[in-house]
């Protein structure tokens, strides 16, 4: 096949139309008339020889085919990007880009605010656009393929498929309570761990454990979960309005327990490590400013205090 026959065009147009699954939407994402996507669409089947998205009760879907070649599609075109932009010097102190980051708000309270800071000093034209990502095994999905870069936890016990990875930092589980609560009184054992209440968090959809139940499973226990809830801070908050207890990740423990008027417990069992990590497209890897960002977050987390 010549390839100088083949409008490469077509490559953002597939990518458009496997991300939104309808012409409309895809002609708005690439800024081209719904007419133009759909001349678009005709030319890919023709070239692919694939009807590419089909009608169903569920509205378009792709083919077997579509769903094989989304990944090569995105990667082929972040290379393309990387040839293009790379060669550009990154000067914080007079650039202007928006990272897209995604991230929990547990990693957004440990992150944002140093990274703010040092955004403020040294980069005044840089901004951030955050999404809320639970996991790092919800990133690499159509829905997260904007996001050029993700801090978080991995649930599922291996990084996502085609993205680079660096655990950023370390983290600990501990047992919150609100102050006053009777169960603080008297040292906090496993046994009175288990006949208490329990606010979780429960992170990633479906029968994951996390790290907190795990040791319990190890240890042949589980503990009575009241309420469960999938973001952190509102956790915290819950806790300050009941007798339940959190085990929650020490460094948003250390420092929300004084706003809050809560206390903080070693935990009365051994638990598993809570690592978090730094994730973002292969095809960014050498990108200057992505560099930069890179290495400013990891300064100002690993450098800092757990």
């Amino acid at each position: 096949m010549n390839l100088a026959k083949i409008n490469l065009n077509l490559l953002v147009a597939l990518d458009a139309l496997l991300t939104e699954r309808q012409v409309t939407q895809a002609a708005k994402k690439v800024f081209v008339t719904q007419s133009a996507m759909s001349i678009a669409l005709s030319q890919l089947r023709v070239l692919l020889q694939d009807e590419i998205l089909v009608r169903s009760a569920q509205g378009m879907l792709p083919t077997k085919r579509a769903l094989e070649l989304q990944p090569q599609v995105q990667r082929l075109l972040g290379e393309i990007k990387t040839v293009i932009y790379a060669s550009k010097e990154f000067d914080p102190a007079t650039a202007t880009r928006v990272f897209q980051i995604g991230m929990s708000d547990y990693c957004e309270f440990v992150v944002l605010p140093r990274l703010m800071q040092k955004l403020a000093k040294l980069a005044p034209g840089v901004s951030l656009k955050v999404s809320h990502l639970n996991t790092l095994d919800q990133y690499g999905s159509p829905e997260t393929e904007q996001l050029e870069l993700a801090v978080g936890v991995i649930c599922l016990g291996k990084p996502p498929v085609n993205l680079e990875i660096d655990r950023l930092f370390t983290d600990s589980a501990v047992c919150v309570a609100r102050k006053g609560n009777p169960l603080f009184k008297k040292r906090l054992t496993l046994k009175r761990f288990l006949e208490a209440k329990h606010i979780a968090t429960n992170l990633y959809p479906g029968p994951v454990l996390s790290k907190v139940d795990r040791a319990l499973q190890d240890l042949g226990v589980k503990r009575n979960v009241a309420v469960s809830v999938p973001h952190m801070l509102p956790a915290l908050y819950l806790v300050k309005h009941s007798d339940y207890l959190l085990a929650s990740a020490k460094r948003l423990a250390e420092g929300m327990v004084k706003e809050l008027d809560l206390e903080m417990r070693k935990l009365p069992f051994p638990t598993y490590p809570v690592d978090v990590y730094m994730a973002w497209p292969k095809f960014l890897a050498t990108d200057p400013a992505h560099l930069w960002l890179r290495n400013t977050i990891r300064e100002n987390i690993v450098n800092s205090s757990a």
